[in-house]
C-alpha cells in the first residue's frame, strides 16, 4: 500500500484535522491500515486482522495515541452489530456549533 500523503489514494483531499490521525493509525497498525473513505466530517477505516469491537476498545484505552491532544474534538463510532471488516468511523466535531446543532457527542461509541 502506498504511503498516505495529503491526498487519499483515490485522489481525494484529506482534511487537515484527519492527517495526524492517519499518521497515528499508521504508527499503531502499520500496513494493516485500510483507509475506506474520507471527507470533511468523516474518516472511515479498518485494520486487517482486527474486528471492530476489540479495535474500538483498544483505541478507547489510549485516545491520545490515536487522536492526539485534541481527542475531545472527535467521535469514534462503529455499529453495535458490526460485521467483520465494517470498520470504524471517526467524526470531526471540532466546531462547537456543529456539535450542538447535531447533538454530536465526542468519545467512543457503538451505534
Amino acid at each position: 500500500m502506498p504511503e498516505f500523503t495529503r491526498q487519499h489514494p483515490r485522489g481525494m483531499f484529506i482534511p487537515f484535522h484527519f492527517r495526524p490521525i492517519i499518521a497515528n493509525l499508521r504508527k499503531l497498525y502499520s500496513d494493516r491500515l485500510e483507509l475506506l473513505s474520507v471527507d470533511d466530517e468523516w474518516l472511515n477505516f479498518r485494520i486487517r486482522g482486527l474486528t471492530e469491537t476489540p479495535l474500538i476498545l483498544d483505541l478507547q484505552e489510549r485516545p491520545e495515541a490515536l487522536l492526539g491532544p485534541e481527542w475531545r474534538n472527535f467521535q469514534v463510532v462503529t455499529p453495535l452489530n458490526a460485521r467483520r471488516a465494517d470498520g470504524l468511523s471517526i467524526r470531526w466535531c471540532g466546531l462547537a456549533s456543529l456539535a450542538q446543532n447535531n447533538n454530536i457527542k465526542p468519545g467512543f461509541w457503538f451505534s
